[in-house]
């Protein structure tokens, strides 16, 4: 059977049934997209007089359509996010941190790392390249010439912090081995904690005296945008570590971190296994024992943003799916509706020849294009709420095609599922019973 068969199911498209003088006139075969507009017409214009109607199913599809477009978006996001986190970690590193304690503050975790734990990962572990130590204060006062800034983190480290770091310099120069080996009073700045001290100035070779302690700016980091644990990251002031030792008076003992970097990508999850039996080994740890440390691997950061983003997308997934069953059932109830009130329209085109499968498409192009507008307008609730989330920094939103062509299925989809059955109910009333009861 062909299409037009399927459809139209006749010579004519309105006058199947037609008297015979009009139905010779009639071509044997129809063009199915030239009816198509003459269909979309009719459409519109039943669309546009029952105008209360049509803003009541459009307000409830742009919701569920709106939901749907932030959670698409959302997911896009996520994943380009989590991507962004595990490439400025570093693919080929991997953090060790004191305690396991993965929901507490790096500051307030034990210290179970040692100087000696540096040592032995350095010799024992195949494919290193680099093993610094990372030290962490928080919160210290800082000043330069005439602005006082408190630091939100101040770092100490080991030579060549920016490859170290996979932490690029924006202006100055990284610290060199003679400067850790001397202890020299030096540091690097991010980008926030150089507004905060210097304003608009350049920085480097100007003196920033934190806690008494005079330090000369060798450079600045590039903004990294990023917020951990409600610490703004570019709002550091790194040292070298032996600095830090003798003129904060820290424990010299422990250590709050250690930074591996590996000479490749490949394996990390290997790596990672195998850095954790050594430092197991090294701490005493028995079989069985819980770890006195955290393993960090890029690996570990996608699992952890898939996994927020995994339950973000369930609850936001069942929120849209319910706002767009909610819109389909108003949309079903006022089809049901709108047949009983244009029985005598229907009852008429079907006396002068319209076939059944004219007046079923006609209702059906009505509510695709009925949702399909509303779906336009909940892509552009969708986009202006996106701009209101990630404004606040509350989301990470990516908008691209795949959200547009997602909120015009969901569109179909309810207007398919829910217009069908009105749309075959006036397809089947007879001529005769339909003028008659629309009186």
């Amino acid at each position: 059977m062909s299409v037009s068969d399927f459809f139209f199911r006749g010579k004519s498209f309105f006058f199947p049934h037609a008297l015979p003088g009009i139905q010779e006139n009639i071509p044997s075969s129809i063009n199915v997209w030239a009816i198509f507009p003459r269909i979309l017409k009719l459409s519109l214009k039943a669309l546009w007089v029952f105008k209360a109607r049509t803003l009541f199913i459009l307000l409830a599809v742009a919701l569920g359509v709106g939901a749907l477009t932030i959670i698409t978006a959302a997911m896009e996001g996520a994943s380009k996010k989590a991507e962004e986190m595990a490439e400025t970690f570093g693919p080929s590193a991997i953090f060790v941190a004191g305690g396991n304690l993965m929901y507490q503050p790096m500051g307030n975790r034990p210290r179970t790392l040692t100087w000696n734990d540096i040592e032995r990962i350095r010799t024992a572990l195949p494919g290193v390249v680099s093993v610094q130590p990372f030290l962490l204060r928080e919160k210290m006062h800082a000043s330069a010439t005439s602005r006082r800034h408190i630091v939100a983190s101040v770092v100490g480290s080991g030579k060549n912090y920016q490859a170290t770091w996979n932490w690029d310099l924006q202006d100055g120069e990284d610290f060199s081995a003679h400067d850790v080996a001397s202890g020299a009073s030096v540091c690097l700045l991010g980008t926030l904690a150089a507004r905060g001290l210097f304003g608009s100035q350049n920085p480097v070779g100007k003196i920033v005296t934190l806690e008494g302690t005079p330090l000369i700016v060798r450079g600045v980091l590039t903004p990294r945008n990023i917020v951990a644990a409600g610490v703004e990251q570019d709002d550091r002031l790194v040292l070298p570590a032996s600095t830090m030792l003798r003129r904060f008076n820290l424990d010299r003992k422990y250590l709050n971190g250690i930074r591996i970097n590996f000479a490749s990508t490949r394996n990390m999850k290997g790596n990672a296994l195998r850095v954790q039996a050594l430092m197991r080994n090294l701490h005493g740890i028995e079989e069985g024992g819980a770890d006195d440390f955290l393993v960090i691997s890029p690996l570990v950061v996608l699992q952890f943003v898939s996994f927020l983003r995994g339950g973000f997308g369930v609850f936001l997934g069942v929120t849209a799916l319910a706002a767009l069953l909610v819109g389909g059932v108003i949309l079903a109830n006022l089809f049901h509706l709108s047949v009983t009130e244009r029985q005598v329209e229907i009852g008429i085109k079907k006396a002068v020849g319209a076939s059944d499968s004219s007046i079923l498409l006609q209702f059906l192009m009505e509510a695709c294009a009925l949702t399909l507008m509303g779906a336009v307008f909940g892509l552009m609730l969708g986009v202006v709420l996106s701009d209101i989330l990630a404004e606040f920094d509350m989301l990470e939103l990516k908008l691209s095609a795949t959200v547009f062509a997602t909120a015009c299925l969901a569109a179909l989809v309810v207007a398919f599922a829910f217009g069908l059955k009105p749309a075959r109910r006036a397809a089947q009333l007879e001529p005769v019973l339909a003028l008659k009861e629309g009186r």
